[in-house]
């Protein structure tokens, strides 16, 4: 029996995708600058979120639409992108802050400043072998729960940092939260594919990259802006900062973790099971229970 002709490409899909996530792309870009030209953040910005409107629109009534967006109907696909790109978004902020802080506020040479950022991904690396037992033990909800409060508890932990703060205790917060972004991430990534069909998993690994890639430079450019929001707060706007304008902005991304967590709290508490190795006392009781049955 011959192969089925795969579907036609949808270029009504790759043009409006392409425009909205472009002209976000682009826009978050320049929102980073030190002078950010507004004007032109508008004139990119919007078109761009008018084109990624309509985009979702056509994505969601099309045949064969580039993006099967109707993967989404999938609670734990759900959660995972959506709380999944609130939390890459404070964790690509993290090294970014951090790296700004020592050099801008402590005075710090590069060379320092990235030997104790580099305690993040101490703290992620460290953990890696660890992970799969924590999900094992305690489940996709719980453990994803504890990954967004850790993160947020070291960003504002990070908010406390001073010039005579005790490099041991910087070194730890950053491990502390290089555990909570590996063990979130590692979780998000497990658990998005959990539910998913096999039919319509291309969909859901297409969707899954590019939500991670947008939420990474998203990440960046909120951190720029909550920056410029503590120095407006401190009395600083512009492109002048102070430690207390770090804190404030360290504070406002604190948020995103914790905004994540509405959507996984939602999460049924035995989500994503079918991933876990169940405890042996479970398995067994399962096992007898198919006997008696």
């Amino acid at each position: 029996m011959p192969p089925s002709e795969p579907p036609p490409l949808d270029l009504a899909g790759v043009a409006l995708t392409a425009l909205g996530l472009g002209g976000l792309a682009y826009a978050a870009g320049l929102v980073s600058q030190p002078a950010t030209p507004w004007a032109l953040v508008a004139a990119v910005g919007l078109p761009g979120l008018v084109a990624l409107a309509l985009a979702i629109r056509h994505l969601l009534r099309a045949k064969n639409p580039l993006v099967d967006l109707r993967t989404l109907r999938i609670a734990t696909f759900r959660v995972s992108v959506g709380s999944g790109a609130l939390s890459t978004m404070a964790i690509a902020a993290v090294p970014f802050m951090l790296a700004l802080l020592f050099q801008n506020e402590f005075g710090w040479s590069p060379v320092k400043s990235g030997a104790v950022v580099l305690f993040v991904f101490v703290g992620n690396i460290g953990i890696k072998p660890a992970t799969s037992f924590i999900v094992n033990r305690w489940g996709f909800r719980r453990v994803l729960l504890a990954a967004c409060l850790t993160l947020s508890a070291s960003m504002v932990g990070a908010a406390f940092f001073t010039s005579d703060t005790p490099i041991a205790l910087i070194a730890l917060t950053a491990i502390v939260s290089g555990i909570g972004r590996s063990v979130g991430g590692t979780s998000y990534n497990t658990l998005s594919y959990v539910d998913v069909p096999e039919a319509t998993m291309p969909h859901a690994n297409t969707l899954v990259a590019t939500t991670q890639q947008l939420a990474a430079g998203l990440g960046v450019a909120a951190a720029t802006l909550a920056l410029r929001l503590g120095g407006t707060l401190d009395g600083r706007p512009g492109a002048a900062t102070s430690p207390a304008s770090y804190s404030i902005a360290f504070g406002c991304l604190a948020l995103l973790p914790l905004a994540a967590m509405a959507g996984v709290s939602r999460l049924r508490r035995d989500a994503g099971d079918g991933a876990r190795r169940q405890p042996a006392a479970k398995q067994a009781e399962a096992e007898l229970d198919d006997v008696t049955s």
